[in-house]
């Protein structure tokens, strides 16, 4: 039997075709390294000069013959590393999500601020629990609560249609006063679109757009 990797003498043809095959197929550097470190125990050579070969230390590839020994071909993949232990209670995400979907940062405390950012977030959360973040933390803690960092829109109010009837001949009235002189008018409430801070880039739930109505219709704003 060769003992390293605990395969019978009468399966060690079987088994180095075996490993032999998954390599044709294989396509990751790791796992390639752990399948020619089995077939190389089993054509008999020694820890030492697999060591040399794959540039691993002996005691990594015992324990990939250890894992062969005990599970076969299975034990040699590459498991997902477990994830972290999470900070927040399933509780506290929830309020996350809620506090960000329903209010703004100025709502929570953060004056003349419109727009979650992952680190208003991060500051929220440490000083609503006492428990700190990273940067990444905290945006991986956003998407897994499917939230998405993305600019809301802007959707203008229907005026009335007295209003839009003025409007119509206030327009008429101002091109033929300026005689084509300029090539375009903006009105305050379109001038003022892009710096309106809420439509900045903010959190929210995925597939989902923020829409920001007007506070008034045409004609009630000053």
């Amino acid at each position: 039997m060769s003992v390293r990797v605990g395969v019978a003498e009468e399966h060690k043809a079987a088994a180095i075709l075996e490993i032999k095959a998954a390599m044709k197929i294989n396509k990751d550097l790791r796992m390639h390294e752990r399948y020619q470190t089995i077939l190389l125990l089993l054509l008999g050579e020694s820890y030492e000069r697999i060591s040399e070969v794959t540039g691993r230390t002996v005691a990594t590839l015992y324990n990939y013959s250890k894992a062969y020994r005990e599970q076969g071909m299975q034990g040699l993949q590459i498991g997902r590393p477990p994830g972290r232990h999470r900070l927040l209670t399933a509780e506290q995400e929830q309020q996350v999500y809620e506090v960000i979907t329903n209010q703004t940062p100025e709502d929570q405390g953060f004056p003349s601020q419109m727009n979650w950012t992952s680190p208003l977030v991060r500051k929220w959360i440490e000083q609503k629990w006492n428990i700190r973040y990273s940067d990444r933390g905290t945006r991986d803690l956003l998407y897994r609560l499917k939230l998405s960092f993305t600019k809301p829109t802007y959707t203008l109010a229907k005026s009335r249609p007295t209003e839009t009837r003025r409007i119509q001949r206030t327009l008429s009235g101002v091109k033929k006063l300026l005689a084509g002189r300029i090539d375009r008018i903006l009105f305050e409430d379109e001038s003022m679109i892009r710096d309106y801070q809420a439509l900045s880039r903010t959190w929210f739930p995925k597939g989902q757009q923020k829409s920001f109505p007007p506070t008034a219709s045409i004609g009630e704003r000053s």
